[in-house]
C-alpha cells in the first residue's frame, strides 16, 4: 500500500523567521518557537489553522498535564545557565 506524504509540501510553505529577517509577502506569524528562538510563519489563511491547532494542543496538554510549558521553559533556562558556566571555565 502506498501512502502520500505531505512532508515535502509542508516544508515548502513553512518559513522560520529569525531576528532581523524580513517576512515574505503573504505570510503571517503562526507562533514563536521558544526552543529555536525563531518565529514560525505560514501563508495567510493556513497560519490560522496552524495557530488554532497548536493552541488547542497546548490547551489539551494543560488540562491533562498542568505545568508542561513552564517545565520546558524552566529546563531551557537551566540549560542556558549550565552552558554559561561551562563556557566560563
Amino acid at each position: 500500500m502506498h501512502y502520500i506524504s505531505l512532508r515535502p509540501f509542508s516544508r515548502s510553505i513553512r518559513f522560520e523567521k529569525e531576528e532581523g529577517q524580513v517576512m515574505p509577502r503573504g505570510y503571517a506569524v503562526s507562533y514563536r518557537d521558544i526552543r529555536m528562538q525563531t518565529t514560525i510563519c505560514y501563508p495567510l489563511g493556513i497560519h490560522f489553522l496552524v495557530r488554532w491547532s497548536r493552541d488547542s494542543l497546548f490547551w489539551l496538554m494543560r488540562a491533562g498535564y498542568p505545568g508542561y510549558r513552564q517545565r520546558i521553559e524552566h529546563e531551557l533556562y537551566w540549560d542556558g545557565v549550565n552552558e554559561g558556566i561551562r563556557r566560563s571555565r
